[in-house]
């Protein structure tokens, strides 16, 4: 009896432990994964890989949360007296972030553990896939959370770099198909067109 208790409170630490993945495809415990874009991942070695180092939480007016959860999210430097360059707008399809009494709750705030990778280039939010409803209307509370990113997108690399894409051509391809392994084969395709023009 003690035996099969103790196999339990293992099987139950190591669960714990492990971590649960999300939709980004990092653990909650701060696991690499693969990025996201589009809701999209590829699985190459020019692909950026992610690990998670924070989280945040907002209360977003959507109309649905879902498509929120699965847009794009992105920073933008708020210049303002009060902030000090730490406050950052959130810009996202399908929603937006709301204040309370003016206090900038609706702003992203740069603390120190993410300065080195936003200084970098390499921080990279995205709604975690958990909500739940909020007392204002058409707005939940949702949690950004925040990666620290090895590499940029192959969209947002230098023009010129060996595994540039422009978001332009991105788009073309996307319309064309969303499966993982076809995106791959045709950047690489286009990858290899950009570095033959130099």
């Amino acid at each position: 009896m003690v035996y099969i208790i103790g196999i339990a409170v293992v099987f139950i630490l190591w669960r714990l432990f492990k971590g649960s993945g999300d939709e980004s495809g990092s653990s909650s415990r701060g696991d690499v994964g693969l990025a996201s874009w589009d809701g999209i991942q590829i699985d190459r070695e020019w692909w950026p890989r992610i690990r998670r180092i924070g989280s945040e939480e907002f209360e977003v007016r959507t109309k649905d949360p879902e498509k929120t959860v699965r847009s794009d999210v992105f920073l933008e430097r708020w210049w303002h007296r009060e902030s000090m360059g730490t406050l950052y707008l959130i810009t996202m399809e399908h929603g937006v972030t709301l204040d309370y009494q003016e206090s900038n709750l609706d702003k992203f705030r740069m603390r120190k553990k993410y300065q080195k990778a936003e200084e970098d280039g390499r921080l990279f939010v995205a709604w975690s896939p958990s909500f739940y409803e909020s007392d204002r209307s058409n707005a939940y509370n949702m949690t950004l959370d925040v990666f620290e990113i090895d590499r940029p997108f192959p969209m947002r690399q230098p023009k010129g770099s060996e595994h540039y894409v422009h978001p332009n051509s991105w788009n073309a391809m996307v319309k064309k198909t969303q499966d993982p392994e076809e995106l791959a084969n045709l950047m690489e395709v286009k990858m290899a067109e950009n570095a033959a023009k130099g």
